[in-house]
C-alpha cells in the first residue's frame, strides 16, 4: 500500500540535497516550518476522523484519538529545533504554511470527514516514511550541518517512533473487517497523501 510512496520520497529535490550531504542550515529551517504547520494540524485531523467513522470502526476510532493525544505536542519540536539552531525569521506561527504543505494538510481534511478511516492509510504511509528516513535524515543533517541530537529532536523523536507505529496501524486495519471498497479508499488515501506530502520537499528544494 505505501512501497510505492516509501520509495519515491528521497526523490524530491531536499531529500536529494540531504543524502548528496550538500543540504543547509536555511534548507533546514525552512523544511522545520512546513513540518511545524502540518504537525500542528495533524492531531486535529486524527480527531476528525474519530469523530466521523462510523460505530462498527470503534477500534479504527479508538486509535486515532489516542493517535492525536499522543502527536498533539510534537509541533514543539520543530520550535525547539529553530531556536537551537539559530532560526532568526518570522516565528513559525506567524507564518503561512506553503502550497505544498497547505494541499496536504487539506488533503487530510478531506479524508477525515468524507472517508475517515481512510485517514490511517495516511498515517501508515507517513510513519513508513519516518521509521525508514527519521534517523537517516537526523544522522545527516548532524554530519553536514554540525548539530547535535536536541538540535534534530523532529527527525531523531519520529525515526525512533515511528517503526512501532506503523506495526500497530496494520494491527488495527487486520483486524477492522474493512470492506473492499473501504480498501480501496484507504490505498488512495496513502497514496496521493504521499505524492502531496513529497511535493512539500520537492518545493522547499
Amino acid at each position: 500500500m505505501v512501497e510505492r510512496e516509501v520509495e519515491a520520497f528521497p526523490k524530491a529535490k531536499l531529500l536529494q540535497k540531504v543524502l548528496n550531504k550538500t543540504v543547509t542550515i536555511d534548507d533546514y529551517h525552512k523544511a522545520l516550518i512546513s513540518i511545524y504547520h502540518q504537525s500542528r494540524t495533524s492531531p486535529l485531523t486524527f480527531a476528525l476522523a474519530a469523530t466521523s467513522c462510523q460505530a462498527h470502526h470503534w477500534e479504527i476510532q479508538s486509535y486515532l484519538l489516542r493517535h492525536a493525544d499522543e502527536e498533539k505536542t510534537h509541533w514543539q519540536w520543530c520550535l525547539t529545533d529553530l531556536e537551537k539552531t539559530g532560526y532568526r525569521g518570522p516565528a513559525a506561527p506567524e507564518t503561512f504554511p506553503t502550497a505544498a504543505t497547505s494541499a496536504y494538510i487539506a488533503f487530510n481534511y478531506f479524508v477525515s470527514t468524507y472517508m475517515p478511516a481512510a485517514r490511517l492509510g495516511i498515517a501508515m504511509m507517513l510513519e513508513s516514511l519516518g521509521a525508514n528516513y527519521g534517523r537517516r535524515i537526523a544522522e545527516t543533517l548532524m554530519g553536514c550541518l554540525k548539530l547535535k541530537p536536541d538540535q534534530v529532536m523532529f527527525a531523531f523523536g519520529h525515526g525512533d517512533t515511528d517503526v512501532g507505529h506503523a506495526a500497530d496501524i496494520l494491527e488495527v486495519l487486520d483486524r477492522a473487517e474493512l470492506t473492499e471498497n473501504e480498501w480501496t479508499y484507504l490505498a488512495y488515501a496513502a497514496s496521493t497523501a504521499g505524492i502531496l506530502y513529497r511535493q512539500i520537499y520537492e518545493e522547499i528544494g
